[in-house]
């Protein structure tokens, strides 16, 4: 159809490709090797000018698109993928994308009569089923699911897992996901079955099964003894209750509550007489005849051995779903690993050190909690809404209280990079901090609705801290981070342009704390690397001098403190290195003008005053730095930098890293921390923070924590 329409009318889609010649012939179906035949070809003058290529749900066979873009090449021809959107996800090299709605919908412009009002028809039709496929399974055509799960399966499968989809021997679509069992058992498979229990009726609940997969093997009766012994390790964690925390924590609530538990896995302890007559059966079959069912757990001929709960399609999208499967299965790989990477933390970590990394996260976090409802509002509205006692408390900011703002999601993407970079480079070999983090910054663009360039389009292991749906709120992003991120043309390049605002320094906190826990290793030199990681991180949005070197002089500040140096021993270090870069005098002069105004008599209100109001790099670490030095704890200083004119979120952060690294977690008021956003997250991200140097990534914990980090 999409041909005959491009003979009737070529025009539209002459403009919606940007052809630069005319197009004179359309061909379909155009042989080029015995089995491989390309879809549209269109022709100009000199020959083959476009290949596309439809797809909605098939596969890529053998190397058809390989084939294609070597007759393209061949004819100097451009190669275009025409799919629905989402139905294509893999971005492939010199395939241009279109999506198909609109290969249809450009004929709305036609002036072919017939052109016009069958394009328009068709994409019309199209658009219905593009917005089923991506809304909640349950508002799904019969027709329509299988094609999505083969969607989600090839998804799966580019993230790189093993899976299967297709239908039941009674005709109901079903998906199967997964993963080599970490105990390196020969064929054993940790695994995620999941299918709609009536073909004709997609919205009624589907099954959700997890569990345990043994491969066939010379005998049945082996294969079952062992999937039994697997199965009956991992069943503790096989409870509703753990299973939906996990996945809360990993993917949210709305996901985790789509798993429901109708039908709970029995206690093996109950079931122990029926279990030992069960294995006696195995044994004495021997040859596989023994019986199929189990008395404990769901089951395929007793190798696949499952816990069984179900699956409200209301809830579940297929973006969703993918999320779903994988953090499932990366529950279960954590659940069913011997010597988890948890075990261990407890006697690799320093008290003290974890102490003040908590304490700096925290710190920030709260402090920007704090200063979140008053960002932009006046001293003088300040103390009109909240008194003459000023903010004190957390008060209701963006439908919540204790929500954070950008401020803390880049950090936390800041320091997610940053991990991520340490495990490339010990598993890959090679790893830019700067680059690995520029990256992490382009999943965090992301989760404000946005996208990066074409030529930096995120792919690979997308990690566990973007799961976290509450980093998905757009809370007042800076539109400095915002349009540097989607400008950027390669990764770990520095922004083209001459911001000096506070976006850069308010989330390198964590380049301090990195630097920080490799300082064994070179400790004459961390403050030193603190800040050049510090000012490289924020010069990849923030292309004035002051905008990065503000930050790299945070960041050193972070690293002294957490070592235990004085908040004055560091502050006189960190001077003296800021004196020795190109360009310093703004942020010279305001650090030291702001130890001068906290050794004066000066009010705190007219001190700040005179520093500025935060919403430049400078004067938001000046004002953080004045706060730490004349407050007696963390809670009075968090305060007084908050309460000003001007960006009190990142002020408050920023004072809130400072002394959260200078008094520890134990300064912060359990009324802050305790309704706090993402607490237990930021707490984890400090954790790896102290420990990772630690890590054994040759060993067992490679693998998880690759997962986790994957170093992209």
């Amino acid at each position: 159809m999409l041909g005959y329409l491009i003979a009737l009318d070529a025009s539209p889609i002459s403009l919606l490709l940007n052809l630069d010649c005319e197009i004179v012939n359309v061909r379909v179906e155009v042989p080029y090797t015995r089995s491989s035949r390309m879809d549209v070809v269109l022709y100009g003058n000199d020959g083959p000018i476009a290949v596309l290529e439809l797809k909605v749900s098939a596969d890529e066979h053998g190397y058809q698109l390989k084939r294609y873009q070597q007759f393209a090449h061949e004819h100097g021809a451009r190669c275009y993928m025409v799919d629905l959107e989402g139905s294509n996800s893999v971005q492939r090299e010199r395939w241009e994308h279109i999506d198909l709605v609109d290969a249809f919908a450009c004929f709305a412009s036609s002036p072919n009569v017939t052109a016009r009002e069958f394009g328009s028809a068709i994409a019309a039709v199209l658009q219905q089923w593009q917005t089923q496929m991506a809304g909640a399974i349950a508002r799904m055509d019969s027709a329509v699911v299988p094609i999505v799960l083969r969607q989600v399966r090839k998804r799966l499968q580019d993230e790189g897992y093993e899976t299967y989809a297709g239908t039941t021997a009674a005709g109901q679509p079903m998906l199967t996901a997964f993963q080599p069992h970490p105990s390196g058992q020969d064929r054993a498979f940790l695994c995620v079955d999941l299918r709609c229990q009536d073909k004709s009726a997609p919205t009624t609940e589907w099954l959700f099964r997890v569990g345990v997969q043994v491969d066939r093997g010379e005998h049945l009766a082996d294969d079952r003894k062992v999937a039994h012994d697997l199965a009956t390790r991992l069943a503790p964690a096989l409870t509703l209750a753990d299973l939906r925390a996990s996945l809360a924590h990993a993917v949210g609530t709305e996901i985790a509550a789509a798993v429901e538990g109708t039908n709970p896995l029995k206690s093996p302890k109950k079931a122990a007489d029926s279990v030992q007559r069960w294995l006696e059966a195995v044994d004495a079959a021997g040859d596989g005849s023994g019986p199929r069912h189990h008395p404990i757990f769901h089951n395929d001929w007793g190798r696949r051995l499952a816990a069984q709960f179900t699956l409200d399609p209301s809830r579940i999208t297929p973006d969703s779903l993918i999320e779903l499967v994988t953090a499932t299965l990366g529950y279960l790989n954590h659940a069913a690993e011997p010597n988890p990477v948890v075990n261990r933390r407890e006697v690799r970590t320093s008290p003290e050190r974890r102490e003040r990394y908590l304490g700096c996260l925290l710190g920030g976090a709260v402090g920007d909690a704090l200063g979140a409802p008053v960002e932009f509002m006046s001293r003088d509205q300040i103390l009109k809404d909240f008194g003459a006692g000023r903010i004190t408390q957390f008060a209701p900011a963006y439908g919540g209280i204790g929500t954070i703002t950008d401020d803390t999601q880049m950090t936390l993407f800041t320091a997610e990079g940053l991990l991520r970079s340490w495990v490339r480079g010990c598993l890959k070999g090679m790893a830019s901090a700067e680059g690995v983090t520029a990256h992490a910054y382009l999943r965090w663009l992301q989760t404000q609705g946005d996208k990066p360039s074409a030529e930096l389009m995120i792919d690979g292991d997308p990690g566990w801290l973007i799961g976290h749906r509450e980093l998905h709120h757009r809370r007042a992003p800076g539109n400095t981070c915002l349009s540097s991120l989607r400008a950027m043309s390669s990764l770990g390049a520095a922004a083209r342009n001459n911001s000096k605002g506070c976006g850069g320094v308010m989330r390198v906190a964590p380049a301090g704390l990195f630097i920080a826990t490799l300082a064994d290793r070179d400790p004459g030199t961390a403050t030193a690397r603190a800040f050049e990681i510090g000012d490289g991180l924020a010069a990849l949005t923030h292309g004035h001098p002051t905008g990065h070197l503000a930050a790299g002089a945070f960041a050193g500040l972070i690293c002294s403190l957490v070592a235990g140096t004085g908040l004055r021993e560091a502050l006189d270090s960190g001077i003296a290195i800021l004196g020795q870069q190109r360009d310093h005098e703004e942020v010279f002069s305001a650090i030291t003008s702001a130890v001068a105004l906290a050794d004066s008599t000066t009010p705190h209100t007219e001190a700040i005053s005179d520093i500025g109001k935060g919403w430049v790099a400078d004067e938001a670490l000046a004002i953080a730095v004045y706060a730490s030095l004349v407050s007696d704890s963390l809670e009075q200083g968090v305060t007084i930098a908050v309460n000003h004119d001007g960006d009190s979120d990142s002020t408050g952060a920023i004072a809130g890293n400072l002394l959260g690294a200078l008094y520890g977690v134990g300064a912060i008021p359990e009324a802050w921390l305790g309704p706090l956003e993402l607490r237990e997250v930021i707490s984890e991200v400090a954790t790896d923070l102290v420990e990772f140097s630690q890590w054994d990534l040759d060993g067992r914990d490679g693998e998880l924590l690759w997962h986790k980090y994957p170093g992209f």
